[in-house]
């Protein structure tokens, strides 16, 4: 499945990690660069900084490919 995860906090990150772990194909949004630094680092993810709430960003994002 294709999908994108909201936010790079505890949860996000949490959900995207396991939803690697089973082969999915992640994308995840978040504002903070540190955040977006740190998934790329140790998650095999797509991440966009940006804000979810712009639907440029969601768009780049590919929201509407997703499952």
């Amino acid at each position: 499945m294709r999908i994108v995860v909201l936010g790079a906090g505890t949860v996000g990150t949490s959900i995207a990690e396991l939803l690697c772990q089973n082969r999915h194909s992640v994308t995840v949004v978040d504002n903070d660069p540190v955040y977006i630094r740190q998934l790329n680092a140790e998650l095999d993810v797509r991440a966009i900084n940006g804000s979810a709430s712009q639907s440029s960003v969601l768009f780049q994002a590919d929201v509407l490919g997703a499952d």
